[in-house]
């Protein structure tokens, strides 16, 4: 009998800020692991691009949800993946959020692999990286989830390329 292989989710989570977004980019770029884009009903912010960032839709284009890998609403908006975003095999990354990653191993653990990895930055590297002081205290409502739930913590304290090795050893011991 052959072993089978199930696809790989990277999933990303952590406060605004942390470096998720940078982290999944460099993933894609220095090992070539596809990223999913989420989509979303919010206003796109200055400087994101759409399918970039994320796929700005209006509320009627959103699917069924048996069609969704996660979905959730935060700040007013909803936010979702597709299942049909994850390939059908080797390993992808996906920046989503406590919720999202408590739904997906609850609905997806037997259909795919799913590593989940939060980042996190303290609260002064935050400020010092210019996060606007809204954003860092509306992370304050995000459901907390203890270190210890996570496969691996990855802290984003430092210089952008010692966060990047950490990441790429991190990431290289799950295959």
């Amino acid at each position: 009998m052959k072993p089978t292989f199930k696809p790989t989710i990277i999933a990303l989570v952590g406060n605004s800020g942390t470096g998720k977004t940078h982290l999944s980019n460099f993933l894609k770029q220095r090992l070539g692991i596809p990223v999913i884009v989420s989509y979303t009903t919010r206003p796109r912010r200055e400087n994101e691009k759409d399918g970039r960032d994320y796929y700005f839709i209006r509320e009627e284009q959103i699917p069924p949800l048996q069609q969704m890998l996660t979905y959730t609403q935060y700040g007013g908006c909803e936010y979702f993946a597709r299942l049909d975003q994850v390939p059908r095999m080797g390993r992808c990354v996906y920046v989503l959020d406590e919720r999202g990653l408590l739904s997906l191993k609850e609905k997806y653990r037997e259909r795919f692999d799913i590593v989940s990895v939060l980042v996190c930055s303290t609260p002064e590297t935050l400020q010092a990286r210019g996060i606007p002081a809204g954003r860092i205290s509306r992370d304050t409502e995000r459901l907390g989830l203890p270190d210890s739930f996570y496969d691996a913590v990855i802290e984003n304290n430092g210089t952008l390329a010692d966060f990047e090795e950490r990441a790429l050893h991190i990431i290289n011991q799950f295959g």
